[in-house]
């Protein structure tokens, strides 16, 4: 009977599968007691019982082995492929909580990106109002150099200056520009009619050669271009700033040397002399030209921002009708760093807009800190020009303490000598 069973379960392991075994042989066992067998078969006295009969083993092995191994077979291969079905489900719930957490983070980065990169108003409007900065510092600039050009073409006699002739004739010519054009009938306690006539001159230009509060410091935009057009009739701005300048750096300009007196020593020296005069007014009207010169009028070209800074003061209370007179038609680059680092702070419009994404609200900071690298750059170059100046003056008082040794080295050789020294 061992052999019979031990045959009987390997042919089911090979069959069914090892994991049933176990389960095989409890279903062999309870076949023994459950199954109906003939009553023929019931009982052998002297023998190991029915399994000794072959009729009842080929009896077990075809309930064994058609019966129950087919079942068994049909059983393992629906758990199979029930547990395969459920490994689908399982990985198509894997795949759900992938796909679903994917698009959530698409969704999270397409809120953000609509967050961050959606522009706010107060960039527009600093991107605007900067835009033509660059041309009209490069407009200041080049008058700068023209109106310096200019003085020192006065300063030195030059041809076709107004002092070529010498002192006195440019004198001629700056009171003939008073009488038509600068003359107050008032000053002077009512008396300047044997110069200016019963009428003076026009009441916006009165006295502007001389008002330098009024003709500059006081004004954002100067109706100034000595660049272009080159032959252009001069406007009002621009004869008043030279004729201030005029009575503000070297009034009595120098007469001028005859030739001859140039083919002598001392004629040389005279000339030298002279030109350290010229060197050290240049240095001023360097620092008179900056300051005009920013106030030239800004670039004319298509999308100048003059509409747009005009609306930030109309914004602030600024009458429509009067903002040109703040600002200028075409502003300066001087009116334009002012809206720019002043003006615009101004306006609550700029605090309550900064309720807003805070990606929007570095870059304004981003704004603010190179703006304010501009105006540092500015405050640097009017250092440089204010540090010149005060060398100039160190270097004067210099000159006088020089003159002062050098005469006492010359009366203490004089007196150790005897003899007076040249």
């Amino acid at each position: 009977m061992t052999d019979v069973l031990r045959n009987i379960l390997s042919k089911a392991s090979r069959a069914a599968g090892g994991s049933l075994r176990l389960l095989l042989l409890v279903a062999i066992i309870a076949g023994f007691y459950l199954t109906p067998v003939a009553k023929t078969y019931a009982a052998h006295k002297g023998t190991d019982g029915a399994l000794d009969d072959p009729a009842h083993v080929a009896l077990l092995k075809n309930i064994i082995i058609e019966t129950w191994l087919p079942a068994y077979n049909l059983m393992t291969q629906q758990f199979t492929v029930a547990m395969m079905h459920q490994m689908v489900m399982l990985g198509a719930f894997f795949d759900a909580k992938q796909q679903l957490e994917t698009q959530t983070l698409m969704q999270q980065m397409m809120a953000e990106a609509h967050k961050d990169y959606h522009p706010s108003m107060q960039m527009c409007r600093i991107g605007t109002n900067t835009r033509s900065l660059t041309a009209s510092e490069a407009r200041y600039r080049a008058n700068t150099q023209t109106i310096e050009a200019g003085l020192m073409q006065r300063e030195t006699l030059s041809a076709n200056a107004p002092t070529s002739a010498g002192p006195d004739s440019d004198k001629r010519s700056r009171l003939q520009k008073f009488a038509d054009t600068y003359c107050d009938i008032r000053d002077n306690n009512n008396q300047l009619a044997p110069i200016c006539g019963n009428s003076g001159g026009p009441d916006t230009r009165v006295n502007k050669d001389v008002d330098y509060t009024r003709m500059i410091e006081n004004t954002l935009t100067l109706d100034i271009n000595f660049v272009e057009p080159p032959f252009a009739p001069a406007t009002d701005d621009e004869e008043d700033v030279m004729s201030l300048a005029y009575n503000l750096f070297a009034h009595d300009t120098f007469t001028r040397i005859p030739e001859r007196h140039l083919m002598q020593d001392y004629g040389k020296d005279e000339l030298l002399d002279t030109r350290s005069v010229h060197a050290m007014r240049s240095v001023v009207f360097n620092s008179y030209a900056h300051i005009v010169g920013m106030r030239a009028r800004g670039s004319e070209e298509e999308g100048q921002v003059g509409p747009f800074m005009k609306s930030i003061l109309v914004e602030m209370g600024v009458p429509e009708a009067e903002v040109n007179l703040f600002l200028g038609k075409f502003p300066s680059y001087f009116a334009q760093m002012e809206v720019l680092t002043k003006k615009l702070y101004q306006n609550p419009t700029f605090f309550t807009q900064l309720y807003e994404k805070p990606a929007n609200v570095d870059r304004i900071g981003a704004s603010m800190q190179a703006i304010k690298l501009m105006q540092d750059r500015d405050r640097f170059e009017s250092a440089l020009r204010r540090e010149m100046l005060i060398s100039l003056i160190l270097e004067l008082k210099l000159r006088e303490e020089q003159k002062n040794i050098s005469n006492n080295i010359l009366t203490s050789v004089s007196s150790f000598l005897g003899d007076p020294v040249q």
